[in-house]
């Protein structure tokens, strides 16, 4: 199995109590995906595959007990670990959702002028929206996520279409070109 065939879902926050358990993030805190997996893929310093004993919702993250870490210091080690799963373990989403994994690396485009603004990099989560962050020649544009401003998004393709609020283009160049 290759990387492109995992999806990262999370990672381990930290400890919980004294007896292995830690307390695993998820990108999608509304997600329940913890509580119907038997194991996961465990990245970083520790790379490997991890029987799930149990996983409880806490009020910020999942209590998750994993196979083979039953102290502490075994629980220590995994802070910070990326949490990933088999792609096909993840449930279909509508038509117009992807999963962030997919859209790294997507060649971005105005749609109005058809100019190259660089590929999707990172997406911030913010409270009101997603924020896709592009990484442009110049520097970085951040685009607001919201169905006015993401026009097309063609997996196939590798591209998404953006239609940027009118000026925010060059409030970001205007700016690189003070720097």
């Amino acid at each position: 199995m290759n990387e492109k065939d995992r999806i990262e879902i999370g990672y381990v926050a930290r400890p919980h109590g004294v007896h292995g358990d830690v307390v695993v993030m998820l990108y999608n805190p509304g997600s329940d995906l913890l509580r119907r997996l038997e194991n996961v893929f465990l990245t970083g310093k520790v790379a490997k595959t991890a029987e799930i004993r149990f996983a409880a919702p806490l009020s910020k993250g999942w209590k998750v007990h994993f196979e083979g870490f039953d102290e502490r210091a075994a629980a220590e080690s995994l802070k910070g670990t990326p949490v990933s799963v088999e792609r096909d373990r993840l449930p279909d989403l509508p038509a117009d959702e992807n999963y962030v994994a997919d859209l790294i690396g997507l060649e971005v485009t105005d749609a109005n002028s058809g100019e190259r603004l660089g590929r999707l990099v990172r997406v911030w989560e913010t409270g009101a929206h997603d924020c896709y962050v592009v990484d442009d020649p110049q520097g970085e544009i951040l685009l607001p996520a919201t169905s006015e401003v993401i026009v097309d998004v063609n997996l196939n393709e590798g591209t998404m279409q953006v239609r940027p609020p009118e000026g925010l283009l060059e409030l970001y160049r205007n700016h690189e070109d003070e720097s």
